[in-house]
């Protein structure tokens, strides 16, 4: 007798994904909003907030792994957790002894045509709401972007040499702005923070809103899908004393925050239609390491990912033939080195272009900005 319908075994996950992410991640688990938290179960995970499955909304019964970059559906997760393949989760072996505890899991094995009827009419309702939840999250993305869009066109080009960015930048970060005459309109300023009151950073105790440094994040068609901000101190002085200063906000993913041009002074866009096919693009996770190796290398194109995941998914246009990836000195083979090298691995099988990974030389300085300012 023929197995259930893979449809059918997806949605009875899907129903039951509060049981199943207890049963296979019981350890300090933490719900926020459709996200649970817990420690991973697969590696020595000391605190949660890298291991997350999304327990409802439209992405119901995805999972992701943020320290090492992996992920998936529910099949994956079972397969990662309980069927010994974390290394190859996604392969077909691992796949079917998934699904195989799959049916177990789920009083699916040997159950009547009647019963088996009732779980198709239920696989069929949960794909319903499925489509129904992704087109909300279509519409919710497609807002934010416009919000990111407005909060872009609203900040204030450096051009008015505001203080606090001129403070932060050239005597904490030892980048003089005046030196990035080379990355017209790349920064940008937000003296009282952003119009989406959801992003507002104040303190709690005397409700101090934070200036910020704005960078748009663009995709591979060059439109603006959202921001980044990097919040200060009102003098300067350093980052805005706050839980995560830097914060990415709108539909970002595959986008990249497009720092220097490079030596053809063009978008990827106009210089791919002109047949361009000569550019370096170099890729840092943060904007000071960008902007630390644009004024080392002013004829290299520089972008920032703004984080270390998103590095995995840049889009590399059709004009670019090498790409470098600004790496820091992290400890080898801990997890932010071996969270750099899957980005990296991603990357090369997307992209197809030659990367290479670069390193400070000197390991006594942590990154290229540590670099930048010992020069």
């Amino acid at each position: 007798m023929a197995g259930p319908p893979i449809e059918v075994i997806r949605a009875g996950l899907l129903a039951r994904v509060n049981d199943l992410a207890g049963q296979l991640c019981p350890d300090q688990p933490r719900v926020q909003g459709a996200m649970r938290w817990s420690l991973n179960p697969m590696r020595a995970d000391r605190t949660p907030g890298s291991f997350k499955i999304d327990i409802s909304g439209a992405h119901k019964g995805r999972w992701y792994d943020f320290a090492e970059s992996q992920g998936g559906d529910l099949i994956d997760l079972i397969a990662y957790c309980r069927c010994g393949h974390k290394g190859h989760y996604k392969s077909r072996e691992a796949r079917g002894e998934a699904i195989k505890w799959a049916i177990s899991w789920l009083g699916l094995a040997g159950a009547d045509p009647a019963e088996m009827r009732k779980a198709e009419a239920r696989a069929e309702a949960a794909r319903k709401d499925m489509d129904r939840q992704r087109l909300r999250e279509d519409k919710r993305r497609a807002v934010k972007a416009r919000n990111a869009r407005k909060d872009w066109i609203a900040a204030l080009p450096l051009t008015a040499r505001p203080e606090p960015v001129w403070r932060y930048l050239r005597d904490v970060r030892g980048i003089d702005p005046d030196q990035l005459t080379h990355l017209p309109g790349a920064l940008r300023f937000e003296p009282d923070g952003p119009l989406d009151p959801h992003l507002v950073q104040s303190d709690p105790e005397s409700g101090e809103i934070f200036p910020a440094i704005v960078t748009c994040a663009a995709n591979a068609r060059g439109r603006i899908r959202g921001v980044h901000r990097t919040f200060l101190m009102p003098d300067g002085s350093g980052k805005a004393p706050i839980d995560r200063p830097k914060r990415m906000y709108g539909s970002v993913r595959g986008c990249a925050l497009r720092l220097a041009k490079g030596k053809s002074r063009k978008s990827p866009e106009q210089y791919s239609r002109e047949g361009g096919r000569d550019d370096v693009l170099a890729i840092s996770e943060g904007i000071e390491d960008g902007l630390s190796w644009a004024l080392m290398q002013p004829g290299h194109r520089v972008w920032a990912a703004g984080s270390l995941d998103m590095i995995g998914f840049a889009v590399v246009p059709e004009c670019v033939c090498r790409v470098i990836l600004l790496a820091q000195n992290d400890d080898p083979g801990g997890p932010a080195a071996q969270a750099f090298e899957r980005a990296a691995n991603r990357l090369q099988a997307r992209s197809g272009a030659t990367v290479e990974i670069a390193r400070p030389k000197d390991r006594a300085v942590k990154d290229w900005n540590d670099l930048w300012r010992a020069s």
